[in-house]
Formats: C-alpha cells, sequence, structure tokens
C-alpha cells in the first residue's frame, strides 16, 4: 500500500510514512479524519495495522468514533491485518483495547485462520490463548448466572475457578511418608 496518490486524504500518506506527528497534526486540525477511508475501505487504523505502527495506533486509538473492528472491503478488521503481516505488539494493543477475535472477512478467514496460513505461529499462540482465555470466563459466567442449569452445582464453580490460565491449581497434603522419602533422598547425593 502507497499513498502518493494526491487523491487520497493526507492522513493516510502520513501514517504510510510513519509520521507520528503529522498523523497528530491532522487529527488535532480534523478529528474526523480518523473515519476517512480510501478506495479500499481502509481507515487509518487498518492502515497503522497493516504498517505496525504502535505509536500512530495508540493515537488513534485515543480519538472518539474509532470503531476497533472497522472492515474494509474484504470485511478484514484491523486485527485481521496485524495478525496477517505478523505485527505482534499490534495484536496485543488491539486485543487489550477490545477488538473482536473472530471476527471472520468475507472469505470466511478469522485472524487466527490468517496468521496460521501466513505461518505467524507466535500470532496463534497470543490468540489461542486470548480463546482460552475467554472461553474459561464464559464458561465461569455460565455458571455463576443464576439462571444457569449449572448454577446450583458448586462444586463446578469450585472446579471452575481453580482453573485460572489453563492451568488447574491442586491441593496436595504433604504426609509424614512423602516428608520421610525426601529425607531419603536428600541422604543419598
Amino acid at each position: 500500500m502507497s499513498y502518493e496518490d494526491e487523491d487520497e486524504e493526507p492522513i493516510f500518506n502520513a501514517i504510510d510514512n510513519g509520521n507520528l506527528a503529522i498523523v497528530r497534526s491532522i487529527l488535532e486540525s480534523d478529528p474526523n479524519q480518523v473515519k476517512a477511508t480510501d478506495a479500499e475501505g481502509n481507515t487509518p487504523l487498518t492502515l497503522a495495522s497493516h504498517t505496525g505502527n504502535v505509536p500512530i495506533i495508540k493515537l488513534i486509538l485515543q480519538q472518539p468514533g474509532v470503531d476497533i473492528d472497522e472492515t474494509d472491503v474484504g470485511g478484514n478488521t484491523p486485527l485481521f491485518i496485524a495478525s496477517m503481516y505478523g505485527h505482534v505488539p499490534v495484536v496485543n494493543l488491539l486485543l487489550e483495547r477490545g477488538a473482536s477475535i473472530n471476527k471472520a472477512n468475507l472469505n470466511k478467514d478469522t485472524p487466527i485462520s490468517i496468521a496460521r496460513k501466513q505461518g505467524n505461529m507466535n500470532i496463534v499462540n497470543i490468540l489461542e490463548k486470548r480463546m482460552r482465555i475467554m472461553s474459561a470466563v464464559t464458561a465461569t459466567d455460565d455458571l455463576l448466572n443464576v439462571n444457569s442449569p449449572f448454577s446450583h452445582e458448586p462444586h463446578l464453580i469450585r472446579d471452575m475457578n481453580e482453573y485460572i490460565g489453563g492451568k488447574k491449581r491442586r491441593k496436595t497434603k504433604k504426609t509424614k511418608k512423602s516428608k520421610k522419602n525426601k529425607k531419603t533422598k536428600k541422604r543419598r547425593r
């Protein structure tokens, strides 16, 4: 993507060149530029996600009216584009700010499927971890919901709360025998 064309909004050229000061100046003089689109439906956030410029993305996300899940003509979100181009810091930032992880484009690709196709395994791992966390939160919310069929099952709630970050915390009791075994092992060394 190159924005040397005079017909494009100046903000696209500034983002394409990575010029944070000019992007800031444009947004200060015309805040509506944050909603500008080019011929392919790219917004400033979409283009910044393509270039991987985190400072510009942070500036854009501070602007009122920014839709973090705005799509281009192909249905690609900024998270999709950052996932496709392997921009790990951008993916992390967009996820922190609430980008939709499962939104598919017109080809039915999602951020995780395009990251996998492009071989961006760091991003695949980040997205899979986020999906596991979201599933655990949803499951916990379902268990805690008074109207849920599981709400009367306190052992399910307890078990669910033991799963934090995909790891189960185990409660173990130390017996005299296990303490004795540890002492024996130390003596053998």
